[in-house]
């Protein structure tokens, strides 16, 4: 706690948010929930101050003073008006997801909510072409964010012996004798019709 305090004073906002997270995990209690909520109201983070707030209310009210409570409510009550909330919707559920480059897990998908500002969102998976998408949201506005992840492609040039072969690619006909085009990342079947040691 007191490592945190005196980085929080020195404006080092994240890695004080990183002691009072370890405090709490040492000692569960409310004092480290609401200096993390300070760190957080310091970086306009308000969704995760109040979230820490909230938390702090729920699970440990009995380890604040009657003049520490009111004022996590009343700072509660000040920030939510803030909130603006993201409706996200990303094609492949699986796909890692970060808002300003802190990852967005799927527990707060599809509502997300955000600080009024710009933000970030990308989007990412394995075999697909990264999206991102830059948006401007002010307090109290919903904006739709859909993201559609691409394959991400190379080129295949395939040469028969014979003009006439016809070409096959993952059991589909493309040309015949030569065909050269774009094709997924990652293994393909390629067969020429007709020729013994295709």
């Amino acid at each position: 706690m007191n490592n945190g305090v005196t980085l929080f004073k020195l404006g080092h906002y994240a890695p004080a948010i990183v002691e009072f997270q370890a405090a709490y995990k040492a000692k569960p209690k409310a004092a480290p929930l609401v200096n993390e909520a300070l760190c957080f109201r310091e970086q306009m983070k308000y969704p995760e101050a109040v979230a820490a707030l909230e938390e702090a209310l729920s699970q440990h009210a009995d380890t604040l003073d009657a003049a520490n409570k009111k004022a996590a409510e009343q700072a509660i009550l000040e920030m939510k008006p803030l909130l603006a909330f993201v409706e996200l919707d990303v094609q492949l559920s699986d796909a890692k997801v970060t808002l300003d480059g802190d990852d967005l897990p799927r527990t707060r998908w599809p509502s997300v909510q955000v600080s009024p500002n710009e933000h970030v969102i990308e989007a990412s998976r394995d075999g697909f072409e990264t999206e991102a998408t830059k948006l401007t949201i002010a307090s109290g506005e919903h904006q739709h964010v859909a993201i559609s992840l691409k394959h991400k492609t190379g080129t295949l040039h395939v040469v028969a012996k014979k003009k006439e072969t016809s070409i096959e690619i993952d059991g589909k006909v493309v040309g015949a004798g030569e065909w050269t085009g774009p094709v997924d990342e990652g293994d393909h079947t390629v067969r020429l019709a007709g020729e013994s040691d295709a």
